[in-house]
């Protein structure tokens, strides 16, 4: 079998399971505890990959970092690694702990902030 046939094989396999990711997330979604602690990355990022997200990066977040009202032009996905921060978004507020997990749409507007007394680490992904 060439590559392009296993390709397109694998794609008609998967299909189900990305439609499906292709829909979550389709307004603000928080699940409280989601992951386990302290965090598999490569776990997360398997999982999230099957959702059909990517350029999954960890950041660090600067104890008193704050982010006013703005927006991403894809959709995005976190977990905290360590700390805490808190989102604000659609008249909510999500505060997040190690393994809690935040997704939300492109082009929703939010505000973010570290609330640990030390540097959050924070794990992202996103979609277009």
């Amino acid at each position: 079998m060439n590559r392009r046939a296993f390709l397109t094989g694998l794609g008609a396999v998967l299909a189900a399971p990305l439609a499906v990711g292709a829909q979550d997330c389709a307004s603000p979604t928080f699940s409280k505890g989601k992951f386990a602690v302290p965090l598999d990355r490569d776990a997360v990022g398997a999982e999230w990959a099957s959702r059909g997200y990517g350029d999954i990066t960890v950041k660090p977040y600067a104890r008193e970092w704050s982010r006013g009202e703005h927006t991403h032009p894809v959709h995005l996905v976190f977990t905290l690694v360590t700390g805490r921060a808190e989102f604000r978004m659609a008249g909510q507020r999500f505060v997040l702990e190690p393994g809690d997990e935040l997704c939300y749409p492109a082009n929703t507007v939010h505000s973010a902030r570290n609330l640990f007394e030390g540097t959050s680490e924070m794990m992202e992904g996103s979609r277009r």
